[in-house]
């Protein structure tokens, strides 16, 4: 699945912002001692992380719904206040 910071249409700095917002949600959805927060912040900098990253996304079925749904409203919603 390609969206977001995977997008080829994503530039490196959105790219960047993108991976945070998702590192957050992660943190919270999936909790600390899960791999995926830390493994979204390294790939800022590092490719094959990036590349992971994605592939831990992918294999959290339940858990990416709601992540990528609230990823979604955050990074692409209209709502102000």
């Amino acid at each position: 699945m390609t969206f977001g910071p995977w997008s080829p249409h994503c530039n490196s700095e959105e790219r960047g912002r993108q991976l945070r917002t998702l590192a957050a949600l992660a943190l919270i959805y999936a909790r600390p001692a899960h791999p995926l927060w830390r493994v979204l912040r390294t790939a800022e900098t590092d490719h094959a992380q990036f590349l992971h990253a994605q592939m831990l996304i992918d294999r959290l079925p339940s858990l990416t719904r709601r992540l990528l749904a609230t990823f979604s409203r955050l990074t692409w919603s209209r709502e102000t206040g």
